[in-house]
């Protein structure tokens, strides 16, 4: 197994993490895994036997994985996508997966939620799961604190967190800030 990433910035952490994990399996007398940065989406795309995605969605991420794409991919490659469903054109995907049956993808998000694109349900090479990549105890937990901690938030007139770094409501002690309101100017409350 090798690691082939395409990423706009280079992941020196996660390289790191690889190197150390070199470490262990050199200690089992197994071999070592090569991890490296893909010049390129099309890159990545010929050289991979497993692709898992997990963009941002955003203008540059929407329907990255094309028709044009998909045809880069190895006959007998696995595409899988976890970030957002409109990361994958499903129409092509459902087609690419039609005419190449060694092809096989999962998806757990969809392009339009609960509606999947006409086909995919019908293709024995397409595993679909009904957007359960958060449901890890963990994930749920924190999503039961963080909905508490919303209530409780708007409640005592606490303004809404606009930071990336949610950690702080997950610590011992909280900020005093309401953790995740994603329409809070619609409902006019005061943003941190």
């Amino acid at each position: 197994m090798d690691l082939l990433y395409f990423s706009p910035h280079r992941n020196e952490a996660m390289e790191q993490r690889i190197v150390q994990f070199n470490a262990f399996l050199r200690s089992q007398g197994e071999r070592e895994v090569s991890c490296r940065k893909a010049e390129t989406v099309e890159e990545l795309l010929r050289e991979s036997d497993v692709v898992s995605l997990h963009p941002l969605l955003n203008a540059a991420t929407k329907h990255l994985i094309t028709a044009e794409r998909l045809a880069l991919m190895k006959s007998d490659a696995i595409l899988v996508n976890v970030s957002r469903g409109a990361v994958i054109d499903e129409k092509a995907l459902a087609e690419h997966c039609r005419r190449n049956h060694t092809f096989h993808a999962g998806l757990d998000v969809y392009e339009e939620e609960p509606v999947l694109a006409p086909g995919l349900t019908d293709l024995p090479n397409l595993v679909l799961l009904p957007h359960l990549g958060s449901a890890t105890s963990w994930t749920r937990e924190t999503m039961a604190v963080l909905t508490a901690q919303n209530i409780v938030g708007v409640l005592r007139g606490y303004p809404v967190w606009n930071k990336p770094d949610m950690s702080r409501f997950w610590a011992e002690e909280t900020t005093p800030a309401t953790p995740s309101i994603v329409n809070a100017t619609d409902l006019g409350l005061k943003v941190f």
